[in-house]
């Protein structure tokens, strides 16, 4: 193709729509490339329902704290990540109990021994609460205002508190006056309290699980930058590293929250909102 110089004007004219075609393209690609990565951050906070008993009357469940921030990254307009770091608190209950014989050095004979009861009931209860700095990463599916969750989390516990309930019973102590019986109170020098009660509190972390590992699942729904989600955690690692004083089964519960976004690209249904307050 030759270029004539009585059409100069008009090849300028051409390159230079072309230039704004080609611009005008490129941005349209970059632009649509940064809607289908938006991201947004905020704080997000909730309780934790941890089921603590089961009797006959069916599960007890005892409500924890949970508080953080969360950072999300939508993919496009169906998928997305979204990650946060929490401080949150878990908590359960150990019960033990063991019977042993008392030992009347053979006054259970003059006492008539076939119909006392010799036992000594002892029984531990406590409450550990832990507390743990916890690290969710979702992937997220994301339909209208609506998500679902899925992902792993890792929690490592920073402190713990445990607060340990000691009782002892003695039946036969309850019902024999052995201070009648041997006014000198040389029997009694020997016997145990009939009844014994000690409560006692303490941060140690020995015999508990440092790491707490699992799946977590979940759905939420938006309203413009708040949200409201529920989520499934189910523990993997056990909350025990020892069988000392109880069960050793992860922590296993439900735990609700509400978030609530800033940033660029927070989704309010299918539209998105670019500005940053």
């Amino acid at each position: 193709m030759v270029w004539c110089p009585s059409h100069g004007k008009y090849n300028k004219f051409l390159i230079m729509t072309v230039t704004k075609s080609i611009l005008v393209t490129l941005l349209f690609c970059v632009s649509h490339s940064i809607s289908a990565q938006k991201w947004g951050f905020g704080p997000e906070f909730g309780v934790n329902t941890i089921p603590t008993q089961t009797d006959t009357f069916g599960t007890s469940f005892k409500p924890t704290f949970h508080l953080g921030g969360v950072a999300t990254y939508n993919l496009n307009d169906y998928f997305g990540l979204r990650a946060g770091a929490f401080f949150t608190q878990k908590t359960h209950f150990n019960s033990t109990a063991d019977t042993s014989i008392l030992n009347l050095f053979g006054l259970e004979d003059f006492l008539g021994g076939d119909n006392l009861d010799l036992s000594v009931y002892n029984k531990t209860k406590s409450k550990v609460n832990q507390f743990y700095v916890e690290i969710p990463i979702l992937g997220t599916f994301h339909y209208d205002k609506f998500n679902a969750f899925l992902g792993p989390y890792v929690g490592y516990m920073v402190f713990a508190r445990t607060q340990t309930e000691q009782t002892t019973n003695i039946p036969v102590l309850q019902v024999v006056d052995f201070a009648a019986l041997d006014p000198t109170g040389t029997i009694a020098g020997f016997l145990p309290p009939a009844s014994s009660y000690l409560l006692t509190d303490g941060t140690s972390k020995t015999g508990l699980n440092n790491l707490d590992f699992g799946i977590r699942g979940g759905v939420g729904i938006e309203f413009d930058r708040i949200g409201i989600n529920a989520y499934y955690n189910y523990g993997l690692l056990p909350y025990r590293s020892s069988v000392q004083t109880g069960e050793t089964k992860p922590y296993r519960h439900f735990h609700f929250s509400v978030s609530y976004l800033f940033g660029k690209g927070v989704r309010s249904g299918d539209i998105y909102d670019l500005d940053l307050k």
